[in-house]
């Protein structure tokens, strides 16, 4: 996934969401995170945000399917 700041065209963050593809993505209506859906069968809750300069990527919530 990745993230661009559309006025000055560039890619600002690019999150390694799921192995295989993503089918699906949505923003929350407050803005502060955005879910992904991928063929690895998992939903995933992500900040808007990103990580802090130490910090690793990791979503706040995942929901795995069957």
């Amino acid at each position: 996934i990745k993230i661009w700041n559309l006025m000055n065209r560039q890619c600002i963050r690019t999150v390694q969401a799921h192995s295989g593809f993503v089918r699906g993505l949505c923003s929350r209506f407050c803005g502060a995170s955005f879910f992904s859906v991928g063929d690895d069968k998992t939903i995933k809750q992500w900040k808007m945000e990103g990580p802090s300069f130490e910090e690793q990527e990791e979503p706040i919530h995942t929901i795995l399917g069957k």
